[in-house]
């Protein structure tokens, strides 16, 4: 079967298809936004399927997903984890605000004035990226994430120009 010339249904560029198969798409940068827009439309179509696996799967790798562990990853954050790593001031936005994107202003130990989220997720969504991150733009302020381990057992810090995406070898145990 000889190659056949096709346009790309992504960006309309004319190529030979080698092989078998039924996409249309002349390079690895198509496929790509092809599938992030089908996994994007799979996820609106599916949200309560997705919140269930990301439950399931913080279940079976951490022990527990809820929100009381969540507020008490927060509290925990409050009185020891942020004193413990310098940060002063430090001020509890949910206590007045509950859907702000981030928990707390404090000032670090360079003296500055920064947001900080707690969270008991590996990761933050693009909602969370949209809304949160362009609040911190607009209010000229960096943001930590700081990620707490379900089980309160350990910790990480991020500054939020380095990304969303924590890793198990960047843990420090709470002491």
């Amino acid at each position: 079967m000889p190659n056949k010339q096709q346009n790309c249904k992504i960006c309309g560029a004319v190529f030979y298809r080698s092989g078998r198969g039924r996409w249309a798409l002349c390079s690895e940068a198509c496929k790509r936004k092809n599938n992030t827009a089908m996994h994007r439309r799979y996820v609106e179509n599916n949200r309560a399927r997705v919140n269930e696996s990301a439950r399931r799967w913080k279940i079976r790798n951490w022990g527990a997903s809820d929100a009381e562990i969540a507020k008490r990853a927060e509290q925990l954050a409050f009185e020891r984890i942020l004193p413990k790593l310098g940060f002063t001031d430090i001020y509890d936005v949910t206590a007045v605000r509950r859907y702000v994107p981030f928990d707390f202003v404090a000032t670090n130990p360079d003296g500055e004035r920064v947001l900080i989220d707690v969270t008991t997720g590996m990761t933050k969504s693009g909602h969370y990226h949209r809304s949160g991150v362009s609040l911190v733009n607009a209010l000229r302020m960096r943001l930590y994430v700081l990620f707490v381990k379900p089980d309160l057992s350990s910790y990480s810090l991020r500054d939020s120009t380095k990304g969303f995406h924590m890793s198990v070898k960047e843990l420090v145990p709470i002491g």
